[in-house]
């Protein structure tokens, strides 16, 4: 029996959630064994795959006990867990992050049970001492008054040219001061392209003995500056052959396509092949491939499933892609290829590996009552 761990690599287990909020709920060994699953996971980008005996060596306890604390743990939502359809006796247990304060006080079921360990009293007094603190309002943000001295003094040169030029000062107002810091940070500190935008955008009247900068048209000017250098941007042309994905192709024929899949991290890979910014849902579609593999296995994994889906991509597919990859494992873009070239042709992956990091894995998500235990620790 084989049992893969896997952690969201995008959370830090908050432990004071954990003691504050699910110990007094669940006790102390399930917080323990969640926090030692944590642990287990913390450096790998992957799955950990244990064994039964490797389980219950590690944790020096049986496999009944082991059984109770993850049946708490499921109970309480720090893990869910799923068996392999293809695969009797492998299962997949996957770490959730703990609720904060606020998740808390938004599930009914996990407050009810609080309250009811706790009491009403306690359960008020822990509300209060773990409670976000905000900012008083007797307080206002200065913030943009502290902003970067690089910025600052890019403002205070522009100011003393334009002095050297009219022989007038600049009305250095609240707005301009923070218009002028906004465009140095927009644009990377690129001095002679922002002084030339202030000199197009001043107001000079005959009788005042200082200048004004018309800060609608600078915000205009800056704008359509800005598109014009995004536009920029997308002009590049990514390198796409659907060949590649033929069983006969050789990767070594496609070293400008892999050359742009190593580049670009997935949100600029998929930017330049639209050649527009991306919309909130097509950012949402990728999202499940960030931060949990290298960028050149993201940008194949994409390529293929907008090739597969006729330029459609679906956050599905995508998901289905990469929990089997991740649980292949694969050491190198090579092994990636070779398995979707395989599903583009409906063939099964086979490599010298072990099958059980090999077959595809379709999942199915088993609630606490759908567990069978005795099964999944052969007891």
């Amino acid at each position: 029996m084989f049992l893969s761990i896997q952690k969201n690599i995008n959370f830090v287990a908050n432990e004071a959630a954990l003691w504050n909020f699910y110990a007094p709920i669940i006790g102390l060994e399930p917080v323990g064994l969640y926090l030692w699953l944590c642990h287990l996971t913390n450096h790998t980008n992957s799955f950990v795959q244990l064994t039964e005996n490797q389980l219950s060596s590690s944790l020096k306890t049986d496999p009944i006990r082991l059984m109770d604390q993850l049946s708490i743990l499921v109970d309480v939502q720090l893990v869910k867990i799923y068996e392999n359809i293809n695969q009797p006796q492998h299962y997949l247990v996957e770490i959730k992050r703990p609720y904060n304060q606020n998740e808390i006080l938004n599930n009914h079921i996990l407050t009810t049970k609080l309250q009811s360990t706790l009491g009403y009293s306690e359960f008020a007094i822990l509300i209060d001492q773990t409670k976000i603190p905000t900012v008083d309002q007797s307080f206002i943000d200065v913030s943009d008054q502290y902003q970067s001295i690089t910025n600052s003094s890019n403002v205070n040169k522009l100011v003393n040219q334009i002095f050297n030029q009219f022989n007038l000062s600049l009305n250095l107002d609240h707005k301009t001061n923070k218009l002028l810091k906004q465009a140095f940070i927009l644009f990377n500190d690129n001095y002679e392209f922002i002084y030339k935008l202030v000199c197009d955008s001043v107001i000079i009247k005959d009788n005042d003995d200082y200048i004004s900068l018309d800060c609608a048209l600078f915000e205009s000017n800056l704008n359509q500056q800005l598109n014009n250098y995004n536009s920029s941007k997308l002009l590049v042309n990514i390198r796409r052959n659907k060949a590649i994905f033929n069983q006969s192709s050789n990767l070594a024929d496609f070293s400008e396509v892999i050359s742009d899949y190593e580049q670009y991290d997935p949100k600029k890979y998929f930017t330049l092949i639209m050649k527009r910014n991306l919309s909130s849902n097509e950012l949402d579609s990728i999202q499940p491939l960030l931060k949990c593999m290298p960028n050149s296995f993201a940008n194949m994994i994409i390529d293929y499933v907008l090739i597969k889906n006729h330029g459609r991509l679906v956050k599905e597919y995508l998901i289905k892609i990469r929990d089997s990859v991740l649980l292949n494992n694969f050491d190198n873009l090579a092994d990636l290829l070779q398995y979707l070239k395989n599903a583009y042709s409906n063939i099964g992956f086979n490599t010298s590996k072990t099958d059980t990091n090999h077959k595809l894995i379709s999942k199915q998500e088993l609630t606490n009552s759908k567990i069978n235990y005795k099964e999944l620790f052969d007891i």
